[in-house]
């Protein structure tokens, strides 16, 4: 398998330079390579989430044209979300499609498994995308919440 520097180049989204530099401060910093050419601007977030998808040959989510359904963000909790940069998109008969910054860390993925208690289908996204899905859906998810919780009490009340 091509290294990601390779893939990033060949594909003309990058030069030898750019890959040289963020090589460098890699070894300083520890960080991603992605993650550290994405910050040199050398690259953008989606496009780097489109090189990754293909060289892992997982499919790639555009959290900018869709929107992940509320069944599947319940089965997730808000805060996995957020320390995994992964959110539930959909159920589907194959398992429940996850929006993955990082899909390659199978500890995450397990715990997706784990919280969602079904099989669980990566797919790469920039991590910028999954974190602002994750502030609307969440959000959203907790004002149907509320709704529910003051029908259920105005209900109880009509009730007595």
């Amino acid at each position: 398998m091509p290294m990601l520097g390779e893939l990033l180049i060949e594909s003309q989204l990058i030069a030898s330079s750019q890959l040289e530099e963020a090589l460098l401060q890699q070894s300083a910093s520890g960080k991603r390579l992605g993650e550290l050419l994405v910050e040199l601007g050398a690259i953008d977030d989606f496009d780097l989430a489109r090189v990754l998808a293909t060289r892992l040959n997982l499919p790639l989510a555009d959290l900018r044209q869709s929107t992940p359904d509320d069944d599947a963000i319940a089965l997730v909790p808000e805060s996995m979300a957020r320390a995994t940069v992964a959110i539930p998109i959909r159920r589907t008969d194959e398992g429940l499609q996850i929006a993955m910054a990082f899909p390659q860390d199978e500890a995450a993925v397990q715990q997706m498994r784990q919280s969602a208690g079904m099989t669980v289908v990566p797919m790469i996204a920039p991590p910028s995308d999954i974190r602002r899905a994750i502030d609307k859906s969440y959000r959203a998810l907790a004002g149907v919440s509320r709704h529910v919780d003051a029908f259920l009490a105005a209900e109880a009340i009509t009730a007595r």
